[in-house]
């Protein structure tokens, strides 16, 4: 059988509050991480809907004024306000929709022959040109290149795949991001194939109407959203490249994910690509991110789409900031327990610790013990008294019965109960001589004297051979032995 193992007083009180505390801190700990996920939930969908409508709100600022133009372009050549064969007009018009569209960086009408007039902005100021049809041109360029010896590369806009998109549409339709021939930018157009009626010939006249949109302007927005610290917001497509992210300006054509150095933003791009989930969780570096993409309105059709890449950190940060101060301020107020507990356990233990020794002594019939000091507990009081009662009722038995049979019997672990056992026993009687002439010959005062000093002596005579007195019959004495 096991030993039972015992503590103190001290101990117990500072083993249970140590219990407590972590029992305290581990119900913390699941309350932090249950919050902390629908904290996480909560928070990334609020930003993601923020940062989504503010890029919304972004792109439809930048393209609404040039769908305004293209609609309106439309009605002014349907109308004849504009005729497809005034190069002149079309050269002014398209330089004025320049300067009503400032994000815009070029404006052009192209013909069905490779007539080309464009309007282009360039270091802050604009400028026009109109290159014939590609027939009148190419003699024009023959004659300059013999004149001249040298070759003359032509540009013919119906090569393009904004003029090639606006011939496949009925409508105005947006190009997938592709490097402008004029300034090697990258960027988007927005063409519409317009068809005029020509009464005199008898059929219509095709011309494509086109403005040019960098994208450059799109990084430059999603480098200032910071919902947090370290949050990344871009645009990419379902294939990886990006349309906008902070640095690039779109000079060095289109960049893929597989391009960038950070880490974190390369492989959330690459799970979005592989499996185009909405919602990414991923870890880098050690570190935990969370990315959510969600489409761009107004270029969903082309699935672009607006990322936002943030630490896992950044969201549960103040919480767990929140936890590791309620851990800290837990570990003091625990430490304060314990030196409390100490303290005032050392004083509280101590009367109990005298308490528990008084009782050994009184177990043991030892009954003249003053190394108590006493408490100012109540309880310690109530048992201090009871003990007191115990020991007196103990010292009056002990004129009876002698000590060390008592302590015998509490050694060999017995009671005393009804009944009896058969053993031998030394009787003994005594009484005084001629008692009844001396008890009417005194008066009772001197008599009851006498017999006390009588019964005291045999008392004593008795006890010191470990005798036992049975009873005082008058002024006999009956005790045994054994």
């Amino acid at each position: 059988m096991m030993r039972k193992i015992n503590f103190t007083l001290k101990f117990s009180l500072i083993s249970v509050l140590i219990i407590v505390f972590f029992a305290f801190l581990s119900s913390l700990a699941l309350v932090f991480f249950l919050k902390s996920q629908t904290v996480l939930e909560h928070t990334s969908n609020k930003i993601v809907a923020e940062v989504s409508s503010s890029v919304d709100t972004r792109v439809e600022s930048l393209i609404q004024p040039i769908d305004h133009q293209v609609s309106l372009t439309r009605s002014l050549l349907h109308a004849g306000v504009l005729k497809t064969t005034n190069d002149n007009s079309l050269k002014l018009y398209s330089a004025e929709v320049l300067k009503l569209v400032p994000q815009a960086t070029m404006v052009y009408f192209a013909r069905a022959d490779g007539g080309f007039i464009i309007s282009r902005r360039q270091d802050g100021t604009i400028s026009s040109e109109v290159l014939p049809g590609l027939n009148a041109r190419d003699s024009h360029l023959r004659g300059l290149a013999r004149g001249h010896k040298k070759e003359v590369k032509t540009y013919d806009p119906r090569t393009r795949p904004w003029y090639k998109q606006a011939y496949k549409a009925s409508t105005a339709v947006w190009s997938k991001p592709y490097v402008f021939e004029t300034g090697k930018v990258l960027g988007v157009t927005q063409s519409l194939l317009i068809k005029v009626n020509n009464h005199n010939q008898g059929k219509d006249k095709k011309i494509v109407f086109g403005i040019d949109l960098t994208i450059k302007s799109l990084s430059e927005f999603v480098a200032t959203l910071k919902p947090t610290k370290n949050t990344t917001v871009l645009i990419a497509d379902s294939v990886g490249n990006l349309l906008a992210y902070r640095g690039l300006n779109g000079s060095s054509g289109l960049v893929n994910y597989t391009d960038l150095n950070d880490s974190a933003v390369r492989e959330v791009i690459k799970d979005f690509v592989v499996s185009q989930h909405k919602r990414i969780r991923r870890d880098v570096g050690g570190v935990s991110y969370l990315a959510n993409f969600s489409p761009v309105v107004a270029f969903a059709n082309q699935h672009w789409s607006v990322g936002m890449v943030v630490p896992v950190d950044d969201i549960i940060g103040p919480q767990k900031q929140q936890l590791i101060d309620t851990l800290g301020w837990g570990l003091a107020i625990l430490l304060f327990c314990i030196i409390f507990i100490w303290l005032f356990g050392n004083r509280f233990s101590k009367s109990v610790h005298d308490l528990s020794l008084q009782m050994y002594e009184v177990s043991h019939l030892n009954l003249g013990y003053t190394g108590f000091k006493r408490s100012r507990i109540r309880e310690i009081i109530n048992i201090q008294k009871a003990l007191d009662q115990v020991t007196r009722g103990l010292q009056s038995f002990e004129k009876y019965v002698p000590a060390k049979l008592v302590k015998q019997l509490i050694v060999e672990g017995k009671s005393a109960n009804l009944g009896g056992e058969k053993i031998e026993l030394v009787v003994f009687f005594s009484d005084i001589k001629n008692f009844t002439d001396i008890s009417e010959n005194m008066q009772p005062t001197p008599l009851l004297e006498h017999m006390c000093d009588y019964f005291e002596l045999m008392t004593h005579a008795i006890w010191d051979y470990q005798g036992t007195i049975d009873k005082f019959i008058g002024d006999a004495v009956m005790a045994f032995w054994g």
